[in-house]
């Protein structure tokens, strides 16, 4: 199908008689609020504001990107008035999550788990036919384990909203 079949055919799917089309911009300031964004075209046209963050308006959780000021972002128009970003070529933080959940409280609560997980396993001790054992001959390494673990945790921030 040539690209003039392909558009007639999308402006009759979507029968709103406007031009479908996508611009490139950079991204002037980000509201993590309202998850929009200003956006500065690079063929210097106007700058477009309230630039959605989400395809639906209001819709709060789910998957969100927040681009970093400054990136390249490729925007798609819902209508003349409303443009959404559609790519980024750098991201400030990521959300991912439902009305009860996220994912970083949940990799955050798994992260703990394991740390807890690491420092009883660096004091285990077993019975033998001369009495208990001693702590594990690795419970250093095994420690290292919750401080590498934790410095993840401390990672989450930088990615995760």
């Amino acid at each position: 199908m040539a690209n003039d079949d392909l558009l007639r055919a999308l402006k009759n799917a979507v029968k709103t008689g406007d031009e479908i089309y996508c611009k490139n911009g950079t991204v002037s300031s980000v509201d993590k609020t309202l998850k929009t964004c200003v956006v500065s075209p690079i063929d210097g046209s106007p700058d477009f504001f309230d630039v959605r963050l989400q395809g639906f308006e209001g819709a709060g959780v789910g998957f969100i990107v927040y681009p970093k000021v400054g990136s390249i972002v490729a925007l798609g128009f819902l209508s003349k008035e409303e443009a959404l970003i559609i790519q980024t070529s750098e991201v400030d933080k990521i959300t991912i999550e439902n009305d009860n959940e996220s994912l970083k409280t949940i990799l955050s609560n798994l992260i703990d788990k394991i740390e807890a997980l690491t420092e009883k396993v660096s004091e285990i001790t077993v019975m033998t036919p001369v009495g208990a054992s001693g702590i594990p001959l690795n419970a250093t390494e095994i420690l290292q384990v919750k401080v590498d673990f934790e410095a993840i945790k401390q990672r989450l921030p930088n990615l995760f909203q």
